[in-house]
């Protein structure tokens, strides 16, 4: 995992957070495994009936952030047509403002740019735990309005080759190596999924010209 950013406590603050009990600390903990054990089993079920990589993404956004009680989430997908070769908006899941959703819908990234970049060049889950410290984050400001302040994104993979790549925003959110065990095998999962349907739709395509040529030669 790589952390993009680190968030530094603000020592000038007069309010200290409350501590936890030892059992309200253990039972929030028990939770969270809970939690991770159980999303790579919703995410295969969500997934179980999908026929497009649309479909494929948007489940397994769902699936994330009903498990982790995350706010936002959406997918990009490679384009390499016109020779800029960037990820592009493909689609989005959960709740947050107007102006969060309108301003993520417009951005492209090539390999290296911002979050979405970083996951592609380093092939890794990337975590950022305080999005006001993200350098060229272009959507800070609507981020900080819709209380969007923590967010990490995956790549999906096909042949080790980075075809797409799904981010996640929340209020709050951190990183045990319970989940992000969890989040890298909803990665493989995803990309299992999507290399998956490329394979049916190439043998589609191989199917429909084999016949267009069996069609041509009988005449």
């Amino acid at each position: 995992m790589t952390v993009q950013s680190e968030a530094t406590p603000d020592s000038t603050s007069r309010r200290r957070p409350r501590r936890r009990s030892g059992a309200a600390a253990e039972l929030e903990a028990l939770r969270a495994e809970l939690a991770n054990a159980q999303a790579s089993n919703q995410v295969l079920a969500a997934l179980a009936g999908v026929t497009t990589e649309e479909q494929a993404c948007v489940a397994a956004l769902d699936s994330v952030c009903r498990s982790f009680q995350w706010e936002y989430a959406a997918f990009w997908v490679r384009d390499p047509r016109g020779g800029a070769d960037c990820l592009r908006y493909g689609g989005e899941s959960g709740v947050t403002s107007e102006a969060f959703r309108a301003a993520t819908r417009g951005l492209t990234f090539r390999e290296g740019q911002g979050l979405v970049g970083s996951a592609w060049q380093k092939r890794e889950v990337v975590w950022v735990p305080d999005l006001a410290k993200l350098p060229g984050f272009l959507r800070a400001g609507v981020a900080a309005t819709a209380g969007l302040r923590a967010a990490l994104c995956m790549p999906v993979m096909v042949q080790s080759e980075v075809v797409g790549a799904l981010d996640f925003y929340a209020s709050e959110l951190t990183l045990s190596e319970g989940r992000l065990a969890a989040l890298r095998n909803v990665g493989v999962i995803v990309s299992s999924i999507v290399e998956r349907l490329r394979a049916i739709a190439r043998e589609q395509h191989q199917q429909k010209s084999c016949g267009k040529r069996s069609t041509r030669s009988s005449w």
